[in-house]
Order: structure tokens, then sequence, then C-alpha cells
């Protein structure tokens, strides 16, 4: 959908489906930076190449807003130049609450973290126990910082200590929200 190193011409939003923002080094390694759903605004940049690429991991719908046009109407629109504010500092949270989680974490701890983040995102009355997981294994590991048979391990700890229940390899179900939440060690 959107490759790395073109220059910035548009501002883009996710209006369904769950997309993968992802960047890759020189030597080929790659990271994954974070999933996203409808509502999180891609595009905003300080350098004026695209400094990720973003995938698309199952049918998605996307807004694209030419960047100069849409910067022009969030200078004259108050409330659109705030919600870009706001918006920008949830990123600069997740990306905070990220680093700490694959800096200071255990891996099933890693994955708890994510399954919770992501749990809180899709789940908006908080009621929903399910977790749709379009993303593969080595694309978690790799957001995490683990590779893909630590994944599996972490998630296979999470389902042996009654946390979770994978149905299958695209969803989880959460058992145990309290205990999901503290491992998380979400607020």
């Amino acid at each position: 959908m959107l490759r790395q190193g073109p220059k910035v011409d548009a501002v883009f939003l996710p209006c369904s489906g769950c997309l993968m923002v992802e960047r890759s080094g020189a030597g080929g390694q790659r990271q994954v930076l974070a999933f996203l759903y409808a509502g999180y605004f891609l595009g905003f940049n300080t350098s004026s190449r695209f400094l990720y690429s973003v995938v698309a991991l199952e049918k998605s719908s996307v807004l694209r807003f030419p960047a100069e046009s849409f910067r022009k109407l969030a200078q004259e629109l108050p409330a659109l130049r705030d919600n870009i504010g706001r918006i920008n500092n949830l990123v600069l949270s997740r990306v905070l609450d990220h680093l700490f989680a694959i800096g200071q974490k255990r891996a099933h701890a890693r994955v708890a973290f994510l399954l919770w983040e992501l749990w809180s995102r899709t789940s908006a009355d908080g009621q929903q126990s399910a977790v749709h997981l379009p993303m593969r294994r080595a694309d978690i590991g790799a957001y995490l910082g683990l590779t893909l048979e630590t994944t599996s391990r972490a998630f296979s700890r999470l389902r042996r200590d009654g946390i979770i229940a994978t149905p299958d390899n695209s969803s989880v179900r959460i058992l145990d929200t309290a205990a999901l939440q503290e491992l998380a060690d979400v607020k």
C-alpha cells in the first residue's frame, strides 16, 4: 500500500481493516512498528520522505488526502488541527509503551501487552472477549522483538496459565482480563 522511501505527498486515514507499519534497514532487517485500525492517520512526517512501509493485513479501506491540501485545511479548521495534535500525542504515548514493553518485559508479558493493546482498541464496550489477529506470529514477533519460536512459546504459556484461548491462528479469546491486564502492566 505504502512504500518506505517515496516523497510524502499524501495523508491517509484507514477506515476499515488492519494495517501493519514496518521499517526496513539497509541490511534487510525488518521492524514492525505498529498495527493500525480505523481512525489512525498516516503520513504526518517531519521528513520529506516516508520513513516506513504500510501493508494491509486484511481487506481494508483507506482514504487518501493530498498532503498540502490537508495541511491547509488543518490550518483553517481548529478542531481538525486539535484532533491531529491529540492523535500525535496518542501515537507518542503508544510508542513509549511499546518501547517499555520490549525493553522491560519477558516474552509472555510482551504478548500480553500486545493482546491488551489490540483488545482495548477493538472492544469498544470492554465486553468483547475475542481479539482478531490478522497478522502472522512472525509479524507479532517482529513487533515485540521476539523470534517466531519465542512468540509461539509465549502464546502457549498464556494458554497454559488460563489467560487466553486460541480457537484458531487468527483469533484469541481472553479468558481472564484482569490477569492479562496485570501481565501487560497497563493502567
